[in-house]
């Protein structure tokens, strides 16, 4: 088993519809969703790499080089919406990998004022002794 990972921009909101969000942010999303029986938000996400092969923080990179550009329209969406990175990591239980945030990435993530939530999945068989 190998490790997989899922990266992606979020932005939502309990109150502005999904449309305003996006037209703000001025990137165009990968995934929309409306707020309703199921869903407490509306929102979107921008993921540049659906692949979860692949190393966190290359696709880190990615999503701040996509962002930069559209700092004013982040700074201006933060304040009327939740707004981040969400990084999901599927490793195998007994050989769980690290993520290593360089400084280019810390720096591109505070020129954007975005936060990180980063959920570690871990799973599969016990390792027989060797």
């Amino acid at each position: 088993m190998s490790a997989g990972n899922s990266v992606y921009f979020y932005a939502k909101s309990g109150e502005r519809q999904v449309d305003e969000l996006v037209a703000m942010a001025g990137v165009e999303p990968t995934r929309t969703w409306e707020k309703g029986k199921h869903i407490r938000h509306h929102g979107f996400e921008v993921r540049p790499s659906l692949k979860e092969t692949g190393d966190v923080e290359d696709k880190l990179r990615t999503i701040i080089s996509l962002l930069l550009p559209y700092t004013a329209n982040v700074h201006a969406l933060s304040a009327i919406a939740n707004v981040g990175i969400n990084i999901a990591y599927y490793g195998y239980k007994e050989q769980m990998w690290g993520i290593h945030f360089g400084t280019d990435i810390i720096q591109g993530l505070a020129v954007l004022n975005l936060s990180v939530d980063v959920d570690l999945y871990a799973g599969g068989p016990d390792l027989g002794a060797c």
